[in-house]
């Protein structure tokens, strides 16, 4: 009775934290600017609407730029619902990632749950919802959060498909479809599920799992390629596109320079260690110590439930999840840049193989009441401590570092920071404010600004007044985020920034008095867009 009370207070204080989680999203959506990509994101969703309204003839969607190879889950479901609900376009998009996100945070406590206990499933969402590099990102980054979200879906419904074996239940295998299809309408990268879910059947062969078994599974297969044909139909109208974009992702190349250690190096060279890097600066301490106690704990022996071995089998797509993605940037080092970005979908798997580590360190220590309460004790103040960075940060939570990098502080010139330009719409609001005095006397100024960003992120926050430029020199005032040093590009008087723990990620600078041979741009820093 006693450890069924338990499991119980463990389930609602799962519940109670994704609830806060859930309002957290619905009162502060509508705080982010619009992600650079974002717009040709939505674009491509309405063409893909557009390729289904016209019977299969207008193919533009196949066209354009390079984003036929990806598939447009997320971007259809809001050009669908943005002529029908009654918000800003970008805020609604920014609306439906931030509860996708929320859902993630579901999936990884469920996931836990099977793998250990319930207090696992609450340390995870508590470790991925500390993570400023997920909690921050699931408003803006429209393509990795829910990407991400399908993946650690598709992972915590293979666990539980593998421990109903040899017959698992009908809604188990169609929601392993459907979270694997959902995967592949997004991206292409969603390929990799369906090889976990075949490694793990051969495993399971291995151990004595009949072959006639393996047809009851064999449905699961209509909803994942219905729903990858449906949402990335370019793969579906040609026997090779598949191929076609294999090929493209295994020799990407990318134009970009990324930061790393204070040195600006072409995103196609970043060394081995890049994504590692920047995992072991951004993740919160806590989070940390999970992976290192799951890391150290005698692998296996870490996932003991009951008092016996724990079935490699079930631990099998988590492992896969993390070993395999991981694995690939060591072995065949592809262009990266943003920090850890790209690699966002395993953050809920690195979470929970975190809370697995830190509930089964707990389950040792259960005799030893002293040593127990040392060690939550300073869990405790550890997550206190990523918590209290996150409100500081608001809304800019994916900018956090931890205190063993130094800081946000310590990473201003050395490591990605606000690479999304996710200030501009604040410091938009700060130039209306300040040019609002001038209006009293003159109803008709009109300024030119220079944004060094897409120029909507900041015109679609500013008012009538303002104008953009690419004809930099003459601009009256100038947006940039500092994340790029693009702020040196042009001098100018700062008037407003956007900054957080002491650094500006957002400078607005006031042009309008400089004299003429100083308003030329500073190639020396950066080109302008």
């Amino acid at each position: 009775m006693i450890a069924w009370r338990r499991i119980r207070a463990w389930d609602a204080a799962t519940l109670a934290l994704l609830v806060a989680m859930l309002a957290f999203a619905l009162l502060t959506f509508g705080q982010h600017t619009i992600s650079n990509d974002e717009p040709v994101q939505h674009r491509y969703g309405q063409l893909l609407l557009d390729y289904y309204r016209s019977g299969f003839a207008d193919q533009r969607a196949f066209h354009y730029i390079n984003l036929y190879h990806y598939g447009g889950l997320f971007d259809m479901v809001a050009a669908l619902l943005a002529p029908r609900v009654p918000l800003d376009v970008w805020d609604l998009r920014h609306l439906l990632t931030g509860l996708v996100g929320v859902s993630g945070l579901a999936a990884v406590a469920w996931l836990c749950r099977l793998l250990g206990s319930a207090r696992a499933g609450f340390i995870a969402v508590a470790l991925l919802a500390l993570a400023g590099s997920w909690t921050g990102a699931m408003f803006t980054h429209t393509k990795d959060i829910p990407f991400a979200v399908a993946t650690i879906w598709s992972v915590a419904c293979m666990t539980r498909l593998l421990q109903q074996l040899p017959r698992p239940g009908w809604g188990i295998i169609y929601g392993t479809g459907i979270a694997m299809g959902a995967a592949l309408g997004l991206r292409y990268g969603g390929v990799l599920l369906p090889g976990y879910l075949a490694l793990c059947l051969l495993l399971a062969l291995a151990h004595g799992l009949p072959w006639r078994a393996l047809l009851r599974l064999l449905p699961a297969a209509v909803p994942m390629f219905a729903m990858m044909g449906a949402f990335w139909p370019w793969s579906v109208t040609g026997w090779d596109h598949f191929l076609i974009t294999a090929r493209a992702f295994s020799h990407y190349d990318f134009d970009l320079q990324t930061l790393i250690d204070g040195e600006y190096v072409p995103a196609n060279r970043v060394p081995v260690t890049y994504l590692f890097s920047y995992l072991w600066r951004s993740l919160p301490e806590v989070f940390l110590w999970g992976l290192a106690l799951s890391a150290g704990l005698g692998g296996l022996r870490l996932f003991r439930r009951a008092g016996a071995p724990a079935n490699l089998l079930y631990l099998a797509p988590l492992l896969l999840s993390l070993l395999v993605p991981l694995g690939i940037v060591l072995l065949t080092r592809p262009a990266l840049y943003n920090g850890t970005r790209h690699f966002t979908f395993v953050l809920p798997s690195l979470a929970a193989f975190a809370a697995l580590g830190l509930d089964r360190c707990f389950a040792r220590l259960a005799a030893h009441r002293w040593v127990t309460a040392v060690h939550a004790t300073i869990l405790i103040a550890l997550a206190a401590d990523a918590a209290a960075q996150l409100v500081r940060l608001h809304p800019y939570e994916y900018v956090a570092y931890n205190r063993l990098s130094g800081g946000v502080a310590a990473a201003w010139g050395r490591w990605e920071l606000d690479y999304w330009s996710d200030g501009l719409r604040d410091a938009a609001r700060q130039l209306n404010a300040l040019v609002e005095a001038e209006a009293a006397k003159d109803p008709d100024q009109r300024y030119l600004v220079a944004i060094c960003a897409e120029p909507i992120q900041a015109m679609h926050y500013l008012d009538r007044r303002f104008a953009a430029t690419r004809d930099w020199p003459t601009a009256d005032f100038f947006l940039a985020s500092t994340s790029t040093r693009c702020d040196r590009a042009l001098e100018g008087k700062v008037v407003a920034s956007v900054s957080r723990e002491g650094v500006p990620l957002v400078v607005v600078k006031d042009r309008r008095d400089l004299a003429a041979h100083l308003r030329g741009v500073r190639k020396s820093e950066i080109d302008p867009p």
